[in-house]
C-alpha cells in the first residue's frame, strides 16, 4: 500500500497515512430532470469541497465526469459556477454529452470514459454529508473490498420527507448509525465506490427498468466471488419524489419494474395484489415502530400510512397496467 508522509500541527515529524488511489468521480445528470437544479449545485459544491481537503493524499489528480443528454446545457452552466466558487479546487472536470441515454446508461457511459483505479458513483441529487468521501475512500483502502456502498437516506422538514424515510426503499438514518461497517448484498446506484477493474467486467446490465439494474448487478457480483461492504459513515441525503407528477411517475414504474423482475411468473395479477399487501404490512408496521426517529407523532405517522397507500396503490396500478399492455413503458417518460 502506498503511504503519504504528512505533518502535524504539533509536531514536526513525518506521519505515514496510506495514500487514496487515482479517482473517477461519475455523475449522472439523469436526475435533475426531477430535482431542482440546486440540488445539483449544492451536490457539486460539497463534492469539490471534500475533493480539496484531501487533495494531498492521492496518488494522482481525482477527475468529475458530468454525463448529460446533448440537450442539456445546465451541467456545463452549473460546473462553471461552482469552479468559480472554488479557486483552490485543482480537480480535472470534464463533461460528457450523450444523446437519449437512462440513468444506468449514463452511468455505464462515464464509466468508459473513467481513467481512474477507483471509480465513485454518486446522482446529481443527493447531498454528502461531511466527511462522505473520506469515509468511502478509508474503507476502500483499509478493507480493501471490490464495492463499497455508501448509506443514502432521505431527511427532510415536512410529513411527506418524513413519510418517504420510512416507506420507501431506503433504510433510515438511525438504521445506518446504528450499524458499523459490514458485507452486504446490495448497494445503491447513488453512492457507491467500485474497483475499476472490477466494474469494467461487471457494468450495470441491460433491462427494461426504471430502477432495479443495481439489484441486477450486486447479484451477479456475488454470484462471482466479489465483495461489497458498506460503510455507515458515508451518508447522502436523497430526496422524496419531487412534486405529485414525480410522485406518480416513481410508483407507476416501480410497478412496472416488479412485473419486469418477476417476468414468467404466473397469475401477475394475484401476485401483484399480494405484492400490495406485502408492501403496505411492511410500511405501515415500519412507520409504527419508527415514526418518532424521523420527528413525526401519532398524527404525523397516521398521515405517513395513507403517503404510503397512495404510493404503493399507484405501484398496483403500474402492475396491472404493464401486465394488460406490455408496451406501457415508461422508463424514458420525462416529467
Amino acid at each position: 500500500m502506498n503511504d503519504i508522509a504528512t505533518k502535524t500541527a504539533n509536531d514536526d515529524s513525518a506521519v505515514s497515512l496510506p495514500a487514496y488511489p487515482s479517482l473517477s468521480v461519475v455523475i449522472e445528470w439523469e436526475n435533475t430532470r426531477n430535482s431542482e437544479i440546486a440540488r445539483g449545485a449544492e451536490m457539486l459544491r460539497r463534492l469539490f469541497a471534500q475533493l480539496t481537503a484531501i487533495d494531498n493524499r492521492f496518488v494522482a489528480a481525482p477527475e468529475i465526469i458530468l454525463v448529460h443528454d446533448a440537450d442539456d446545457c445546465s451541467a456545463e452552466q452549473i460546473l462553471a459556477g461552482i469552479k468559480a466558487e472554488q479557486p483552490a479546487f485543482r480537480c480535472k472536470v470534464r463533461t460528457c454529452r450523450c444523446d437519449g441515454l437512462d440513468y444506468y446508461d449514463q452511468k455505464n457511459f462515464g464509466a468508459c470514459e473513467a481513467r481512474g483505479e477507483a471509480i465513485l458513483f454518486v446522482d446529481s441529487d443527493v447531498i454528502p454529508e461531511n466527511d462522505w468521501l473520506e469515509a468511502l475512500l478509508k474503507c476502500y483502502v483499509e478493507a480493501a473490498p471490490d464495492v463499497v456502498a455508501g448509506a443514502t437516506y432521505i431527511r427532510g422538514p415536512s410529513l411527506y420527507d418524513r413519510a418517504f424515510a420510512l416507506l420507501w426503499f431506503f433504510p433510515t438514518e438511525a438504521e445506518y448509525r446504528a450499524r458499523s461497517r459490514s458485507p452486504t448484498t446490495r448497494f445503491f446506484a447513488n453512492n457507491v465506490l467500485f474497483r475499476a477493474g472490477v466494474f469494467r467486467l461487471i457494468t450495470f446490465p441491460s433491462a427494461p427498468l426504471v430502477r432495479g439494474r443495481c439489484t441486477m448487478l450486486a447479484d451477479e457480483l456475488i454470484k462471482s466471488g466479489h465483495s461489497i461492504l458498506v460503510e455507515p459513515r458515508a451518508r447522502t441525503q436523497h430526496p422524496a419524489p419531487n412534486g405529485l407528477k414525480h410522485f406518480v411517475y416513481r410508483a407507476l414504474c416501480e410497478g412496472q419494474d416488479n412485473v419486469v423482475m418477476h417476468a414468467g411468473t404466473k397469475q401477475m395479477r394475484l401476485m401483484a395484489l399480494r405484492r400490495l399487501c406485502g408492501y403496505m404490512r411492511w410500511s405501515w408496521a415500519k412507520i409504527a415502530k419508527h415514526h418518532r426517529e424521523v420527528g413525526l407523532n401519532q398524527f404525523g405517522a397516521l398521515g405517513a400510512m395513507f403517503i404510503a397507500l397512495a404510493y404503493y396503490g399507484l405501484a398496483f396500478c403500474g402492475e396491472l397496467l404493464t401486465v394488460v399492455s406490455p408496451r406501457f413503458i415508461l422508463r424514458n417518460l420525462r416529467v
